[in-house]
């Protein structure tokens, strides 16, 4: 699965809601002139220069509560199987490992994003919350 790009980041960020704005004027101390000091903000009240990373941590601080919000729910799994490619060539299972990522409306009669998966847990995320603010 492709990383996404920081483009594609920005756009989810924003979705999320965080927003650039500008803050009082800093002098520079060697006369350079007035600059604006530009931040990113979330409506939560968490303020960055830079927007957050894409790991984990903040998918689950910032885009999970906005699935919430659209009453949609997720589940997370962790899978182990057998890949019978090695098989085939004569060299026995060799066991795989993968994130699988799900979201589905609130009484599950619906799925929206079914089975992202990755080796990497935060990517699968990203992956399958991109796909719902597609949608």
């Amino acid at each position: 699965m492709d990383k996404p790009t920081e483009a594609e980041k920005q756009e989810l960020w924003e979705w999320c809601g965080f927003e650039q704005r500008e803050f009082d004027r800093v002098k520079f101390s060697m006369g350079n002139g007035d600059i604006y000091r530009i931040d990113w903000v979330h409506d939560s009240g968490y303020q960055e220069h830079a927007l957050p990373t894409t790991d984990l941590n903040n998918l689950f601080l910032f885009a999970v509560p906005k699935l919430q919000e659209l009453n949609l729910k997720l589940e997370l799994a962790f899978t182990a199987y057998d890949d019978c490619s090695n098989y085939v060539r004569g060299e026995g299972f060799k066991k795989k490992y993968t994130w699988l990522v799900d979201i589905f409306n609130t009484d599950y009669s619906k799925c929206l994003v079914r089975e992202m998966n990755d080796k990497d847990p935060a990517l699968a995320l990203f992956r399958a919350i991109w796909k719902v603010k597609a949608e």
